[in-house]
């Protein structure tokens, strides 16, 4: 009788195990596709969702942030990236009869998104409505090249 050994089978069950563990206490979000590719609304909040798009003169950043007011959010434009960052610090207080509790928690995330080029930062502008922020910025004049005809 021949025995087969998967020396990494058990390997990959321990880290199958170990994410588990921290999806659940430090509510990671799990990679699209990846069991059901499931991912609350809190840790949505933590890592949003952000696409890049790049248009012809520039680049179009589309970032999901729920439950965040525009002055919660803090960008950044540099030549070669953007950075989004928020927090949100709420405080609950109850008073029972003999006592009283106060929870204070904060809330946010940081998030940088390069370019593969250079940018105009004084030229970015950006929106924000219904959860959903939008920022464009240009490319620079000298970056976005030109059409160049055979002779």
């Amino acid at each position: 009788m021949v025995w087969y050994c998967d020396p990494f089978k058990d390997m990959r069950r321990m880290q199958g195990d170990m994410d588990r563990i921290f999806r659940g206490t430090l509510l990671l979000p799990e990679v699209s596709g990846r069991d059901g590719g499931h991912v609350s609304a809190g840790e949505r909040f933590r890592n949003p969702l952000a696409s890049l798009r790049e248009t012809e003169e520039g680049f179009e950043v589309t970032a999901e942030i729920p439950g965040a007011s525009k002055g919660e959010i803090d960008l950044q434009v540099n030549p070669d990236s953007l950075v989004i960052k928020t927090e949100k610090k709420e405080e609950k207080e109850e008073t029972s009869d003999e006592r009283t509790s106060r929870n204070i928690s904060h809330r946010g995330f940081y998030k940088a998104i390069g370019f593969p080029v250079s940018i105009d930062p004084e030229k970015a502008t950006a929106s924000y409505e219904n959860g959903v922020l939008k920022v464009t910025v240009p490319r620079l004049a000298e970056s976005r090249g030109r059409k160049l005809l055979i002779e």
